[in-house]
């Protein structure tokens, strides 16, 4: 994926509206097509874990070792510092 040009850029709103904000799949009003085609909820599960993964290590205050944590997370529960790095990122939205 390192080509995947549906990267979401780890801006500092887009990081502390990280659960809030409309890449988080569970905010996103999906038809009922959309709801059958998994391949697309996939894709949007990816995107938010890529976009949390970027936020926690551009934000997060990770040691070398917590930022190859986060670049090996395959979902937000497992990435070292989310939470801080959502608040860190949040203070610097304006």
């Amino acid at each position: 994926t390192g080509c995947n040009k549906s990267t979401i850029e780890p801006s500092a709103c887009n990081c502390g509206n990280l659960y809030t904000g409309e890449y988080n799949p569970s905010n996103i009003d999906y038809s009922a097509d959309e709801l059958n085609d998994a391949d697309k909820m996939h894709k949007d599960v990816d995107k938010f874990v890529e976009l949390g993964k970027a936020c926690a290590i551009k934000y997060g205050n990770l040691s070398d070792v917590e930022k190859e944590l986060a670049e090996g997370s395959t979902s937000l529960s497992t990435v070292p510092n989310i939470d801080q790095a959502v608040d860190n990122a949040k203070s610097q939205c304006n």
